[in-house]
């Protein structure tokens, strides 16, 4: 595998590796283009800070109790019982 690979390709590796393991070489490779790219790190930082929020997100309901509907949020920006935020699908209005 050719070790010099472009930025695009290093893109394409980053969100492949979120599905799958990385081949040897492709982590090899993936590895030495994020040493030399600035671009490509910040890209980098930016999956896996997506990637942390996406794992908070799934587990939202298991650390807060009040997330499973038993207790409406009281708290500032909280929707008065009944009425829906703006744009809300439900067709209620404030």
């Amino acid at each position: 595998m050719d070790w010099t690979i472009p930025c695009k390709e290093a893109t394409a590796l980053m969100v492949a590796r979120e599905d799958r393991e990385l081949a040897l070489g492709e982590r090899a490779a993936l590895r030495w283009h994020l040493l030399l790219c600035h671009g490509c790190q910040r890209f980098e930082g930016q999956m896996l800070t997506m990637r942390h929020a996406l794992t908070q997100w799934r587990h939202y309901r298991h650390e807060h109790p009040d997330a499973d509907g038993s207790a409406p949020s009281t708290g500032p920006g909280a929707a008065a019982p009944g009425h829906s935020p703006p744009g809300c699908p439900s067709g209620r209005s404030q």
